[in-house]
């Protein structure tokens, strides 16, 4: 910008991105014969039928046709959502019905951001950057055998954002004294919602969207619901919402300073960072049906686990297992100081040498209601015969350790030692060592989201895991619900 002494400059640029990904993801769905009942035509890759055994009797359901009368209250309420196969029908081995409904979702992206630099002065100047990308990019978990105004569907909301502020002040005080100042703020946001909510599912209590609901068995068909992902034991979870949101803010102070052979950088550096994590992977509650229920009943045959249908057993409302597992809103936070001093020694013309020393202090994270555990090596497990290293968690509540953070290590002394020789006028050598102590120990909350799992056992959590066995685990869902887990003290 031409004014005055051409003072003022300026950079903008802007990137837009956008993709139509197609799906193509080919889905299971039952007969529309199955879903009033009638398995007379489930056969296997042989053309044989795949007998249907009812749980009450031991024996197969005359016909291999389930009486309607017989239908889970719960399994009825979800059979008008369940779509019709458009391919070929079900065989074990040749599955594949259904064709996708969603022929492809929107990817987006907006990508900004201006750089300002300004001379105040001949001797000062001030640089200004801000920047900011946002991504939308909805995905599903299953195929995507219905649309996303369906109960069933699999639709993740995926957003991801950052931004970034950037300031930097420059002051020449002297020929021989140069003073930098500088702050950044950048943040981002990874979330990934349930597409669909408000969805309050008679069998899972107090919940807002629909249950996960998985089969296995010949024939399975697509898990209905939003797939988190297995966890522990296995089980895969229903995800309500995950949102990560980091923060890290840095001010930082430098002044260079020449004196005589010496030029000096003495200077320091402060760091903040925030992390506001939920992951309610396991909210909404999960279901699996397995043909178990309905296969032979005895476990010597050796047709068990061969015969049945885990869409079979789901009419009858024999679950095998379920899961919940609650989470709360962790807040993170951390803090780190470091001051440093280097001296680059012209000793001779053709000689240079640098000496420097780095100090950080690293102070480790706090949460905001103390909501971690952690083994402490020398308190006694009352579970295990009072063996030291008994589970513990931040704070002063009466079973807490009465600490709010780890200790800091203090002597984290970075030195930094080098030197350049020039040979001839066309040749140097340049050589040097250093120390750097990065991110890391209890100052760290860890990769891939490690500290969401430090308070995880607080929040409750609700398990009923297969047994491999024709009685079902969690039993009839028409005569239990799954309930809210139970905070753990």
């Amino acid at each position: 910008i031409y004014k005055g002494r051409n003072r003022t400059f300026f950079n903008f640029s802007a990137d837009w991105f956008r993709q139509n990904q197609a799906q193509n993801a080919i889905g299971t769905v039952p007969t529309e014969a199955m879903k009033k009942g009638d398995f007379s035509n489930f056969v296997d890759s042989s053309g044989n039928q795949i007998p249907i055994y009812d749980p009450q009797t031991g024996q197969p359901f005359p016909g291999n046709i389930i009486p309607k009368v017989r239908f889970s209250s719960l399994a009825q309420s979800i059979l008008p959502n369940i779509p019709n196969p458009d391919r070929a029908g079900i065989v074990s081995g040749l599955q594949s019905n259904k064709s996708p409904l969603v022929s492809s979702v929107p990817i987006k992206q907006v990508l900004w951001g201006y750089t300002l630099d300004h001379n105040l002065s001949t001797s000062q100047s001030v640089h200004f950057s801000h920047w900011r990308d946002v991504v939308t990019a909805p995905y599903f978990t299953s195929a995507p055998i219905v649309p996303s105004s369906n109960p069933l569907q699999s639709e993740v909301n995926n957003t991801q954002l950052g931004t970034g502020f950037l300031a930097n002040y420059v002051k020449t005080v002297s020929h021989s004294l140069v003073v930098t100042a500088g702050a950044n703020w950048i943040g981002a946001i990874n979330g990934q919602h349930n597409a669909l909510t408000g969805i309050h599912f008679a069998g899972v209590s107090g919940g807002n969207t629909f249950p996960l609901v998985s089969f296995a068995g010949p024939s399975a068909p697509t898990t209905w619901g939003v797939n988190s992902g297995a966890f522990q034991g296995g089980e895969s979870g229903a995800l309500t919402d995950s949102n990560n949101r980091r923060l890290g803010i840095v001010l930082v102070n430098n002044w260079l300073w020449n004196k005589g052979r010496h030029t000096f950088n003495i200077g320091g550096e402060l760091r903040r960072t925030y992390q506001n994590l939920i992951n309610c992977a396991f909210c909404g509650g999960t279901y699996s049906f397995d043909n178990l229920a309905t296969t032979v009943p005895n476990p010597g045959d050796p047709n068990f686990g061969n015969y049945g249908s885990g869409f079979a057993s789901f009419l009858l409302g024999q679950a095998n297992g379920a899961e919940r597992i609650y989470s709360s809103l962790l807040k993170l936070r951390n803090k780190a100081f470091a001051t440093y001093i280097q001296d680059d020694v012209k000793v001779t013309p053709k000689l240079t040498v640098n000496l420097g020393l780095r100090w950080d202090i690293m102070v480790p994270f706090t949460e905001d209601k103390n909501e971690v555990l952690y083994l402490d090596a020398n308190l006694p497990d009352p579970g295990a015969g009072n063996i030291p290293g008994g589970a513990t968690q931040f704070g002063h509540c009466p079973l807490c350790s009465g600490i709010t953070r780890a200790s800091i290590h203090w002597p984290k002394f970075g030195p930094r030692v080098g030197f350049a020789y020039a040979i001839n006028p066309k040749t140097v050598i340049r050589s040097g060592y250093y120390l750097t102590f990065l991110n890391g120990g209890a100052y760290e909350y860890g990769t891939a989201q490690t500290a969401l799992f430090y308070s995880a056992l607080l929040q409750g959590e609700y398990d009923v895991y297969p047994n491999n066995t024709n009685v079902p685990a969690f039993g009839n869902w028409d005569t239990q619900t799954l309930p809210s887990p139970q905070v753990v003290p």
